[in-house]
This record gives C-alpha cells, sequence and structure tokens, in this order.
C-alpha cells in the first residue's frame, strides 16, 4: 500500500499494510476505480496511438515491445473474461499493424494456411515470433 498516491492511497487509508487486509483494500480500490471498461478502453487507446516501428531503430523496437506486453498484461490482470486469447481477434491485427514492414513479411509465412481458417492466430504465438526476432534486431 506504499506505493499508493493520492485519492487511491486516501480510499483505503487506515488500514494496516499486512496480508489480512489485501482482499478489503483491493474490494475497495476495485470498487471505487476498477471501471473495467474504461481501463480497457485505455490500454486498447494506447496500442492504437502506438508509432509504426522501423526495423533499424532496435531500441525503440524493444521499448514498444515492453510497452504492448504492458498492456495485455494489464488487461490480463482485469479477469476472465478479458484474457489475451479472447482478445486476440483484435489486439494480433492491432499489434502486427504497428511492426515494422521487414517483421510483418516474416510474419505472414508463421500463419501458415492453416492457422489461418482458425478463429484467430493466438497472442502468445505472436509474442513467442516477436521473442525470437528481437535478437535479430539486437544483432
Amino acid at each position: 500500500m506504499r506505493s499508493l498516491k493520492g485519492s487511491a492511497a486516501q480510499a483505503v487509508k487506515g488500514f494496516e499494510g499486512v496480508q489480512a487486509n489485501y482482499k478489503n483494500v483491493l474490494e475497495i480500490l476495485k470498487e471505487r476505480f476498477g471501471h473495467t471498461r474504461l481501463i480497457l478502453d485505455a490500454h486498447v487507446r494506447s496500442l492504437i496511438h502506438l508509432p509504426r516501428l522501423s526495423s533499424d531503430d532496435a531500441t525503440c523496437m524493444r521499448k514498444s515491445y515492453d510497452e504492448v506486453i504492458g498492456h495485455v498484461r494489464s488487461v490480463e490482470s482485469m479477469g476472465k473474461k478479458f484474457n489475451s486469447e479472447t482478445l486476440a481477434p483484435v489486439l494480433v491485427p492491432l499489434i502486427v499493424d504497428k511492426l515494422p514492414k521487414e517483421a510483418v513479411e516474416n510474419w505472414e509465412p508463421e500463419r501458415n494456411e492453416e492457422k489461418a481458417k482458425q478463429n484467430c492466430v493466438e497472442v502468445k504465438t505472436l509474442f513467442t515470433f516477436l521473442e525470437q526476432l528481437m535478437p535479430l534486431i539486437w544483432s
């Protein structure tokens, strides 16, 4: 609770920072600040507004990758109905659209015809591809 600031800290003022109070504090914070639709909207908007990446800027690519991972993890922490695989039909094309042209060209063969017939590609498949791509960009 030491990391809480402002109105969040005020909302749980008086609770001792011990394990026994965790559920109560979490419930108060969720009730006060847990507007899931608004939170999801904010994460999706952040992904939409990421710039398209250039393959010649490895530092920017790594930073953007970390930012994308952070948004996806935050969405997943919102509960079962917001897991990345449920949202994959939106997340995968959105993320792929931000990749450099060269990365997209390498990604397309990854999606063989059999996978294209499935509902969608899993987010973890895209992240695995990106994790394999990072060392190539850094070299």
